[in-house]
């Protein structure tokens, strides 16, 4: 009851004009750099709640003169974050699905707010879909005690706690199967699929539907600027070195090959801290990249002691909280990063 409380009345305060003023001055700069995914976490897309809420927070940030700044932009000024404007927020979307396409991207351009679309080759290409994806398909199409039981989801060291729970255990079991090898990956993958007897499309059935180039293009005219997320969002640190630069040269060759002005800048499959290292971070930089982004949950601040924070890049996933976003955005969220 408190915190709904606090959220209702002191973070108007907190976020007026004359306490942010303040407040700007007295911390160091941090920009937030959000991601957007799909439309929706069960993968069914619920396009007028989600593009409400989205509109909502572009409109915002409109409305109390927010900077809407490119990812372009803010590693170009890095790390003298002082002279890009003082309520900046980046925006950035993953992967590559029809619903992104044809349901979130049209809002950014609506509001004519800059957007880092980083892309799955393959799946533009309809030669592949993710991994990921394959494994919440197949708990989509399966009663959850049957996968549970199967000798491939017990090695994993799924607990009981899961076991009734569709979509906790298809979280547990995804989470735990980042950590495993490529080939290892595969046949986990494939016992899933044994073991709910059913056969993974080779290409994405409806509900993961892909994009195709066609609409990237046409996204491209609105203003959306792309970027690699790889060719197949397999985890670069389970990869050998030949894999892993494959992986990135590869879906770089291809975006150029579709598209009239990529960016070149990365996105780490999964982008956890263990995803990616100093072996990535190397290739992109011999190899021209301006940049690449994680998953790390943080706002955007100068790092002195890390020379490599440009290829590091956290990012705040899109709260489906208006007042959260409201306050990932303020300098609330700079100082709770500050003391944490």
């Amino acid at each position: 009851m408190v915190k709904p409380l606090l959220k209702k009345w002191l973070l108007p305060a907190l976020t007026s004009q004359p306490v942010t003023a303040v407040a700007r001055r007295l911390l160091p700069p941090a920009i937030p750099v959000f991601m957007l995914h799909r439309t929706a976490d069960n993968r069914v897309v619920e396009s007028d709640n989600y593009t409400q809420h989205l509109r909502r927070c572009l409109g915002h940030l409109r409305a109390h003169n927010y900077y809407l700044l490119s990812l372009q932009q803010l590693i170009q000024a890095y790390p003298d974050l002082r002279q890009l404007p003082a309520k900046s927020v980046v925006f950035t979307m993953d992967d590559g699905y029809a619903d992104q396409a044809e349901v979130i991207a049209p809002v950014f351009a609506e509001f004519d707010c800059p957007l880092t679309f980083f892309v799955i080759t393959g799946l533009l290409d309809q030669t592949l879909w993710p991994w990921d994806a394959q494994v919440s398909w197949l708990f989509e199409q399966t009663n959850p005690e049957t996968m549970q039981s199967t000798p491939a989801v017990r090695q994993l060291g799924i607990t009981e706690r899961s076991s009734l729970d569709r979509t906790r255990l298809r979280r547990a079991v995804v989470t735990a199967m980042k950590s495993l090898p490529m080939n290892q990956l595969d046949a986990t993958i494939q016992q899933l699929a044994e073991a709910a007897q059913l056969e993974l499309p080779p290409t994405p059935p409806p509900a993961y539907r892909a994009m195709h180039w066609d609409d990237a293009r046409k996204l491209e005219q609105q203003g959306i600027r792309f970027a690699p997320h790889s060719v197949s969002h397999r985890i670069l640190s389970n990869m050998d070195t030949a894999s892993m630069q494959h992986q990135v040269s590869e879906s770089w060759r291809v975006l150029k090959s579709h598209l009239q002005s990529p960016l070149k800048l990365f996105c780490y499959p999964n982008g956890r801290a263990s995803d990616f290292g100093e072996r990535e971070i190397s290739f992109l930089k011999n190899n021209g990249y301006l940049g690449a982004v994680s998953t790390t949950a943080d706002q955007v601040r100068r790092r002195p002691h890390t020379p490599d924070a440009m290829y590091r890049i956290p990012r705040l996933p899109l709260p489906a909280d208006f007042s959260n976003f409201v306050r990932y955005c303020s300098w609330v969220e700079n100082a709770r990063g500050l003391l944490s």
